[in-house]
C-alpha cells in the first residue's frame, strides 16, 4: 500500500526536479587577477578553473602555459592566454543573464534587478532600496551598501567544439551596461547560436586630476549566425 500523506496535504508535495540545461562551466573568462591582495590589469585574456585539463586545450589554442596558481582557491588553475580576442559561440540572448548583486562572506546578501528584488524567495518582486540616480549606485556599491552588475554569459570557444563544455564570462563593469541591450537585441534576432568575437577593450585617459587612468572591459561583437558561417568553410 503505498503512502498518501500528500494526498490530504497537496501543498507540501515537493516540486518535481527539474534538470539543467548547464552544468557548472568548465573554464571562467577574466579581465584581470590579483598580486598581493591588489587588482591588476592584464593585456590579454586570464582563463581560470577548477580542473587542468580544459586548461590544456585552451592555452594550446590560444597560447600560454596551463599552470596551478593558488590551491585554495574554488578554481586554482589558470592559463595568461597570448591573445585579447577570440571568436565564440552564444546561443541566444537568453544565454545572458542580468541582475544585480551585494556580496557577503557566505554568498549574495542582496540581489535585484536594479528596482525589484530577485531573491530570497519571500522578497521577489518587492522594491529592492536601491538609489535611483546611476552615480549614487556607483557610490553604494563602492563603500559595499549597494549591489553592483553581475552578469554572467555562457559561451563556448569557436573551434572546439562541444566536448570541452561551457565557458563562462562575468562581467561586473558599469561600463558594459549600454552595450547589454544592444548585446541581447542582435543575440535574439538571430535564430540558434551566434558567432561573436570577444575581446579586451583597452581603455586609457587623463582624468581631470591630470592622472593617467587605464583600464579593460570586455566586448562582444555578434558576427552573425555561427551556422551560417560553418556553411561559408565548407
Amino acid at each position: 500500500m503505498a503512502l498518501q500523506i500528500f494526498e490530504t496535504d497537496p501543498d507540501a508535495r515537493p516540486a518535481p526536479k527539474v534538470k539543467s540545461e548547464y552544468t557548472r562551466p568548465a573554464f571562467t573568462f577574466r579581465s584581470g587577477m590579483q598580486r598581493n591582495r591588489k587588482p591588476v590589469k592584464l593585456d590579454n585574456w586570464r582563463i581560470v578553473a577548477e580542473e587542468l585539463e580544459p586548461l590544456k586545450a585552451l592555452a594550446e589554442l590560444l597560447g600560454g602555459t596551463a599552470e596551478e596558481y593558488s590551491a585554495s582557491a574554488r578554481e586554482p588553475f589558470h592559463v595568461l592566454t597570448e591573445t585579447d580576442s577570440v571568436e565564440i559561440v552564444i546561443d541566444g540572448a537568453g544565454a545572458v543573464e542580468e541582475r544585480m548583486i551585494l556580496w557577503g562572506p557566505n554568498g549574495p546578501i542582496h540581489e535585484c534587478d536594479g528596482v525589484e528584488f530577485l531573491s530570497p524567495a519571500d522578497a521577489k518582486g518587492k522594491p529592492c532600496g536601491c538609489p535611483k540616480e546611476l552615480d549614487q549606485r556607483k557610490a553604494w556599491a563602492q563603500q559595499g551598501r549597494g549591489p553592483k552588475p553581475n552578469i554572467p554569459i555562457r559561451f563556448r570557444l569557436a573551434g572546439l567544439g562541444y566536448e570541452l563544455g561551457f565557458g563562462l564570462l562575468r562581467i561586473s563593469a558599469w561600463t558594459f551596461l549600454p552595450d547589454l541591450d544592444p548585446l541581447k537585441a542582435a543575440l535574439a534576432a538571430i535564430d540558434g547560436e551566434a558567432l561573436c568575437t570577444l575581446e579586451l577593450e583597452h581603455i586609457s585617459f587623463i582624468n581631470d586630476k591630470g592622472e593617467k587612468i587605464e583600464y579593460s572591459k570586455p566586448k562582444i561583437t555578434v558576427q552573425g549566425a555561427y551556422a551560417d558561417a560553418i556553411a561559408e568553410e565548407r
